[in-house]
């Protein structure tokens, strides 16, 4: 278990103690591992195929396959054999009325990687309770890695992930994406792409944002900013994340919140340098 001297300074209402049991955060973690990694064995059979399952579009860009469909409906139906806990996916929405606490679900993040038969996507099942996102796992199915936390502790795989470790902005890997209705939208995080990159050690941008966030919790990056992301994409992320230490808000520095957000992701000195540097270089205001 991290001891508090890892969590970084307080921001918000972040340094409260987690909601439920930590015997209740640890059923639902081993729930979300063993429902994850079976839905991978769905997608991943799906990856296999040509037309990975059969592909429509949801907007001029963004895609849905029959195997993101296939694979939150066995998702659902697990998680409810389980555990009576309403579940909010990326294809079906809520079923079930609002509750404070909610199975949050992604049946493949990653989907453009996916139907371009780019390895590096993930299921991801998190649990949003009280207010935040408090466990959950991320299966990189491909890599067959394993990313999960109960809240006080994160795991890749059996291996318990230490304390996230700073490193000044110059000397940063970060890893950024652009959202769906980037080709429209004027804050389409161009401007800040740009400019991150030319002050840190190199920018990536991987397309899948569960990943980009356990890999920030790993060590393997250092930094992660984004907008305009839904409570699928980062909830089971920002769990494992923050078990290491990292601080999770918007770019404000404010909690997250269960809707559209900003999110910034970093142990805590960069974070701090990071969240200076979004304020001085964004064009628009913050929000949260």
């Amino acid at each position: 278990m991290l001891d508090d001297s890892h969590r970084g300074d307080p921001v918000d209402d972040m340094s409260n103690a987690l909601p439920l049991s930590p015997t209740e955060r640890r059923e639902l973690m081993e729930i979300a591992c063993d429902t994850a990694r079976q839905a991978g064995v769905l997608v991943r059979e799906g990856f296999k195929l040509s037309n990975r399952g059969g592909i429509a579009h949801k907007g001029a860009i963004d895609l849905v396959t029959e195997t993101d469909q296939r694979s939150e409906a066995l998702i659902r139906e697990l998680l409810g054999q389980r555990a009576s806990i309403p579940v909010m996916g990326e294809e079906q929405g809520l079923v079930g009325e609002l509750a404070d606490t909610l199975w949050v679900v992604d049946p493949i993040d990653g989907t453009t990687n996916f139907v371009h038969g780019l390895p590096y996507f993930a299921v991801s099942i998190g649990v949003w309770s009280g207010g935040r996102a408090v466990c959950g796992a991320v299966y990189h199915v491909m890599a067959d890695e394993m990313f999960a936390t109960d809240g006080d502790t994160a795991w890749l795989n059996e291996h318990a992930l230490p304390a996230a470790a700073d490193v000044p902005l110059e000397q940063a890997l970060l890893v950024s994406g652009f959202s769906y209705d980037r080709r429209t939208n004027p804050d389409n995080n161009f401007e800040l792409w740009e400019a991150f990159v030319m002050k840190c050690r190199g920018g990536r941008r991987l397309g899948a944002a569960a990943l980009d966030l356990v890999h920030v919790a790993s060590g393997r990056l250092n930094g992660y900013w984004e907008a305009n992301l839904k409570p699928w994409d980062f909830c089971a992320g920002a769990a494992i994340a923050a078990a290491t230490g990292c601080t999770v808000t918007t770019y404000s520095g404010a909690a997250l919140q269960l809707r559209n957000s900003t999110m910034l992701c970093a142990p805590p000195g960069l974070h701090a340098e990071m969240r200076e540097f979004i304020a001085a270089h964004r064009r628009y205001p913050l929000y949260d």
